[in-house]
């Protein structure tokens, strides 16, 4: 009977448990509900967009530089606020009736910069938004604007170097045509140095002679005693920007100065892309640090991305393609630093193109690249430089002549952890061809994908550590 009584009052108490649980639950989900439900008296949030939507201007049709701008040249376009360049103008009222102070062009945005509220008759007349200028001492080109005729800036650019010494020229969005060499003079209270907008281009107009380059730096005349202050300038730069040679000139050769930079820049369709020349000191040193600058030739017999006759130079993240010798060093070109440099090879046939051709001495090449020229590197007997973590590769067999490093003569330089891969089989296929036997050089740890058996011996007598595949 105890037993049964019991039992009875543990299911009452269960029970009464189980309802307290239950009421519990049912409060709580009663309160969470009021959390998150939004009150009758207030909108619901909106989900923010990831990607919202801006209407910009946009030109239209091509506007020349000088001529009012009318409503029919601008329309309004919806992009994504991402992709919408800082101080685009979207107010149409504050761009029709202005002046172009460039050449604009259609599917280009507007900014403020590229607007004068007066005609471009006078250059003093003319206003520029001072905002824009990204440091206190930018000198604006399109100041002078009037002195272009035609598209030709060679006078405007010429006086504004006059003008403006030791300051920083600016070039806003536009194409700057020239038809003659520009010349930033030596002396450092001469020299200039040229800032050019993303979508700003140099470009060459008449030309005479292809090698002669679109743009001299340390240069102050064709005389001996103007030549005496070459080497004082210094901090000169030239940044950004299209040098454009149109397949008529070549590009940029640095005669001399010190402490020159040249970066972000593309040198297009240029004979020679680039020259480093020998200052007028006892090392020949310039000095210069060439980085992020891409060379694009016009696969002429002949031509060179970069010639490299002086000393003590830099040159990093660069590509060179469409020539017959993307990166030369002449018997001048010596100790000088070669790092990240991507040579393309062009459709030019036979074994009489390379990607880098060293003559000199005591250079240094890490991590550089060249892809389907007929020898990735030419080595010059005399040269003892070093090659380190370097690649020659080839992507099609369009030639027979595929090899990695050749001596011109005996090998007295130094190929380390260097890699040479074929996609294909050819009739010449070799890491390592020497023109004659003997010299200091070695080569250490050579990665290789494929050496026929006619040419392996050759690596393996310059090579006394694994050969890794």
């Amino acid at each position: 009977m105890k037993i049964k009584t019991f039992s009875n009052m543990s299911r009452r108490v269960l029970a009464v448990i189980l309802c307290l649980l239950f009421a519990t639950a049912t409060l709580t989900m009663i309160s969470c509900n009021n959390d998150t439900e939004t009150p009758d008296n207030e909108e619901p949030k909106a989900t923010e967009a990831p990607d919202t939507l801006v209407e910009v201007l946009r030109f239209v049709k091509d506007v020349k530089a000088g001529e009012a701008i009318t409503e029919d040249a601008l329309e309004l376009v919806s992009l994504r606020d991402v992709d919408i360049p800082i101080n685009a103008m979207k107010d149409k009222s504050a761009i029709v009736g202005k002046y172009a102070v460039s050449d604009l062009f259609k599917g280009d945005f507007v900014f403020p910069i590229k607007l004068s509220a007066t005609p471009l008759e006078n250059d003093e007349d003319v206003e520029f938004p001072d905002e824009d200028l990204t440091e206190i001492n930018y000198t604006l080109i399109t100041k002078y604007h009037s002195l272009a005729k035609d598209g030709d800036y060679t006078a405007a650019i010429k006086k504004a170097i006059e003008e403006n010494p030791a300051a920083t020229i600016y070039f806003p969005d536009g194409e700057y045509g020239i038809s003659e060499t520009i010349v930033i003079p030596a002396g450092a209270e001469k020299g200039v140095s040229f800032r050019l907008s993303n979508f700003a281009t140099i470009k060459a107009l008449n030309w005479t002679d292809k090698s002669a380059p679109m743009i001299r730096i340390g240069v102050e005349s064709a005389t001996a005693e103007g030549e005496k202050d070459i080497f004082d300038i210094r901090n000169t730069y030239i940044m950004g920007g299209v040098i454009d040679a149109a397949g008529k000139a070549s590009g940029i050769s640095l005669e001399g100065g010190y402490d020159i930079t040249l970066s972000n820049i593309t040198i297009a369709n240029a004979y020679n892309g680039l020259t480093v020349k020998c200052a007028p000191n006892e090392l020949g040193a310039t000095c210069a640090d060439i980085e992020n600058v891409n060379v694009i030739g016009t696969k002429e017999k002949g031509s060179i991305g970069v010639l490299v006759e002086g000393t003590h130079n830099t040159f990093t993240n660069m590509k060179i393609s469409d020539v017959q010798y993307a990166l030369k060093c002449t018997e001048t070109g010596s100790n000088n630093v070669f790092r990240s440099i991507m040579a393309i090879g062009t459709a030019l046939s036979g074994t009489d193109n390379a990607g880098f051709w060293d003559l000199s001495d005591g250079n240094q090449y890490d991590i550089c690249y060249s892809d389907q020229f007929a020898t990735g590197f030419l080595i010059s007997e005399r040269a003892r430089s070093v090659y380190n973590g370097c690649a020659a590769s080839w992507w099609s067999a369009d030639n027979d002549y595929h090899v990695g490093f050749r001596a011109e003569g005996k090998l007295n330089s130094t190929i380390l952890y260097s890699r040479v891969q074929h996609e294909h089989e050819v009739a010449t296929d070799a890491y390592l061809l020497v023109g004659a036997d003997g010299g200091s050089g070695n080569v250490q740890y050579p990665i290789v994908q494929i050496v026929s058996d006619e040419y392996a011996s050759v690596l393996d007598k310059y090579c006394d550590t694994d050969i890794l595949h």
